[in-house]
């Protein structure tokens, strides 16, 4: 329709053109409808929406959560520790990314459990109290994982509110495809991103530690099978640093899988890279970790008690003092390697839920 110009909106003729609605809407460059149409699709698409803090992340019901939700939810925590990498201005990672195949949910426990762990540190250098939760002894399923990564990320969201950061996490899409050996994976990315934000990194006390738990579970293993003690060698390594060490457990981690496969147990399978000048304590103690959990493992299905206590170390301790302990280990299970294969053990029925 035609309505009147006043002087100052003149045209040639002295009028104005001014369409309806649908007209108006046909005026709109092609290129910019284009882009309109485009911007209003991604705004609508689930994969870029932004995650409601109301809308849980995993099923209502434990019985219901499964790995997919479990990745899902970590998926969420490494956007947030990402967020806090960037205001702290801390490194990436540089490892190589490990694969990982036939990872049950106890593996997948024990790397939430480290993520967990690493997480209280870092509250700890906040000076952020926060109560410890419940370990379950055997039958780890997916929810019990699921709970442990949900405690780690309630952690990691209080050092985002400590930090002021306001940023929201994307609406990661549930792919019902993923298996606990993606998680296993994804969780151990985060440890080590991890091991790059704590002010107070993990020490080799801490790893020494772990070792020791492990020799205690694989003199549990040589004293079954009957087998001789091993004298451990009487001079002490010097000049150890922690590249050393993690090369000498991954040898450990490989003869255990070695062991595992003889017995007939399906154990998990590290196709990790060799050790690199990048190696820090806190890697050690993540590698240490799985060499625990895999021993765990076996000692379950060859109805041995999987517990090992922990206990303190005080003292100063170095990469050479956890190195001795680490060849000590290594020389025990190169004593099992020859004996487990005599005895095949049916694990068909003690497989954990979701292997």
């Amino acid at each position: 329709m035609l309505i009147r110009c006043d002087d100052r909106h003149k045209t040639t003729n002295g009028y104005r053109l001014v369409s309806t609605s649908a007209e108006r809407h046909r005026t709109i460059p092609f290129c910019c409808r284009f882009l309109l149409v485009l911007g209003l699709l991604f705004a609508s698409s689930p994969a870029t929406a932004r995650h409601d803090e109301h809308t849980p992340l995993l099923p209502a019901e434990p019985s219901d959560i499964q790995p997919p939700d479990v990745y899902r939810l970590v998926q969420h925590t490494a956007f947030e520790l990402e967020q806090i990498r960037q205001v702290m201005g801390r490194p990436q990672p540089t490892q190589t990314p490990l694969t990982v195949l036939n990872a049950t949910p106890r593996f997948v426990f024990e790397q939430a459990r480290t993520l967990h762990v690493k997480s209280m540190k870092f509250l700890d250098d906040l000076e952020i109290h926060q109560e410890q939760i419940d370990v379950p002894a055997r039958g780890i399923r997916p929810s019990h994982v699921a709970r442990m990564v949900e405690a780690a990320h309630g952690n990691i969201h209080l050092v985002m509110e400590h930090l002021q950061i306001e940023v929201h996490a994307p609406l990661f899409l549930r792919d019902p495809s993923i298996e606990p050996s993606d998680v296993f994976e994804s969780m151990m990315n985060l440890n080590r991103q991890m091991n790059l934000l704590l002010d107070t990194p993990v020490r080799p006390p801490e790893v020494y530690a772990e070792v020791s738990s492990a020799i205690i579970l694989a003199e549990r293993i040589r004293e079954a099978r009957g087998i001789a003690p091993v004298t451990a060698p009487t001079g002490r390594s010097t000049r150890k640093v922690p590249r050393d060490v993690y090369g000498r457990l991954l040898m450990c981690a490989r003869t255990i899988e070695r062991i595992s496969s003889s017995a007939g147990i399906r154990g998990i399978h590290l196709r990790l890279a060799d050790a690199d000048a990048a190696i820090v304590p806190s890697d050690v103690f993540d590698l240490a970790r799985t060499v625990l959990t895999e021993l765990q493992h076996f000692c379950e299905h060859s109805g041995l008690d999987s517990h090992a206590r922990r206990h303190a170390y005080p003292g100063r301790y170095f990469p050479s003092h956890v190195y001795d302990r680490v060849d000590q280990l290594a020389r025990i299970l190169e004593a099992l390697a020859p004996s487990v294969g005599t005895e095949k053990t049916d694990v068909s029925d003690e497989r954990e839920p979701g292997s």
